[in-house]
């Protein structure tokens, strides 16, 4: 059964920003986003997920901004930022990726970010569905790709005897609140035939950078062009 309406409490809520910002990727995706909204002026945005709300300052030029999440618990982080009142166009509210509450066509942007490895691949297309229904411009989406699989064991090797001594020695690095949470780490073969089996378009695919394992891609996606 899919779990992933029980995966961000309190404590994962409340700790995310301050141990994600520690890393690297997290800072290159905010100069993707920045560069992104820096070439593109969208109107009417979608967040889904919105998560902390970790992009809302990037909206403050938009008409009108939704910003969903299955998590209470995530949703009142992102609340805390609505004191910024260049941010009076964002509505924040507890929705369902996957039957969202919106008519067809109702957003110009969608970010789908740090969403997809908490799905299996059978429920990927569902989600994108949704996603292509209710955007009539971009969606971009985030996924973690994982490295070749002779690249991930040459790095388990090479990282083996660091682990043993810090086992040995007590000196375990602290567990972080979402490390009991399981992650879905997709292909690019499977991204690219959920995206088609959905009705929509890979417009480009651009690396962002390495995390653990895996690559860190978003996939910039649309709807077809109709002549």
């Amino acid at each position: 059964m899919y779990d992933g309406y029980q995966k961000y409490g309190v404590d994962e809520a409340t700790r995310y920003e301050e141990e994600r910002r520690k890393e690297s990727i997290w800072w290159q995706e905010e100069a993707f986003i920045a560069s992104y909204f820096a070439k593109n002026k969208p109107r009417i945005i979608l967040d889904a997920p919105v998560g902390t709300g970790r992009f809302l300052e990037r909206y403050i030029d938009a008409r009108e901004v939704i910003g969903i999440d299955i998590s209470e618990e995530m949703l009142k982080e992102s609340l805390r930022k609505l004191v910024d009142p260049r941010l009076n166009s964002v509505k924040l509210m507890r929705g369902d990726i996957f039957k969202l509450d919106f008519p067809d066509n109702a957003f110009d942007l969608t970010i789908c970010w740090r969403f997809t490895h908490l799905i299996p691949d059978n429920l990927l297309v569902n989600a994108l569905r949704e996603l292509g229904r209710v955007t009539n411009g971009d969606i971009l989406l985030q996924t973690y790709v994982a490295r070749p699989y002779w690249r991930r064991f040459i790095i388990s090797l090479l990282s083996l005897p660091a682990k043993v001594y810090r086992r040995l020695s007590g000196n375990l690095p602290p567990l972080l609140p979402w490390g009991h949470i399981h992650a879905y780490f997709h292909t690019h073969e499977t991204i690219a035939a959920k995206i088609a089996e959905a009705g929509l378009i890979i417009n480009q695919r651009i690396e962002i950078g390495p995390y653990n394992d895996n690559i860190v891609y978003v996939y910039q996606i649309t709807k077809p062009t109709t002549s």
